[in-house]
């Protein structure tokens, strides 16, 4: 690509100093502040994304959303739709760049067609928001009745930001084991089940029994 700037300090015409002053300034223009849900459209492309609403009379008054990428399925939570929906947004696209870390850390190939602007967007807009928030926030108060909840519920309701991660499928159909884990606080959390569904909810029960002093009622 033609880089006139670069013909430039080469005859002399302009500094270096300037030089790097101008690459900051196009820099800084190209990483804008961008939502979860404005980047995972802008990484995966338009209709990639599937948004249903989930009804969930438990949740007391709360929005349910699951983002759907082809086969995964990502819940959120939220007071409102669109809440639970940047939620979902946030999560599904939190696992897309852990996916793509893992396939870069163990490809031998050079080239990497994943485009990290729009991540470093995201990583903007969360350092923004991080900056209108107390140091240090008071600690979630256990809801009533906890024992009695859904252990991933309790978990995203406690801790949103809660990412999960499949670490293996043992056995052959229809006898497949799942484990599920996530990492908490620098603790790791294990489940097993045979469905990634009780896999993920018996993680998020082993972590909630150690995080918040819980004994689940079976």
């Amino acid at each position: 690509k033609n880089k006139p700037w670069l013909d430039k300090i080469k005859s002399g015409r302009i500094s270096k100093k300037d030089a790097k002053i101008r690459r900051r300034q196009r820099l800084g223009k190209r990483i804008v502040a961008k939502n979860g849900l404005m980047v995972l459209n802008e990484l995966l492309g338009p209709g990639k994304v599937e948004f249903l609403e989930t009804s969930r009379p438990d949740l007391g008054g709360m929005f349910c959303i699951e983002a759907c990428i082809g086969e995964n399925k990502y819940v959120g939570y939220g007071k409102s739709k669109l809440e639970a929906k940047y939620q979902a947004a946030e999560i599904a696209l939190k696992h897309l760049i852990i996916n793509k870390l893992n396939e870069k850390s163990t490809s031998d190939e050079q080239e990497d067609e994943f485009s990290w602007m729009p991540v470093a967007s995201f990583a903007m807009y969360k350092l923004l928001n991080s900056w209108g928030e107390n140091t240090k926030k008071p600690a979630k108060k256990l809801p009533d009745m906890a024992h009695l909840m859904n252990p991933g519920m309790l978990l995203n309701q406690m801790r949103p930001d809660t990412v999960f991660e499949e670490l293996s499928q043992e056995g052959t159909a229809p006898n497949v084991m799942f484990r599920i884990k996530t990492l908490i606080d620098g603790k790791e959390f294990i489940g097993t089940g045979r469905n990634k569904k009780t896999a993920k909810k018996e993680c998020a029960a082993r972590a909630c029994e150690t995080l918040f002093n819980l004994q689940f009622q079976e």
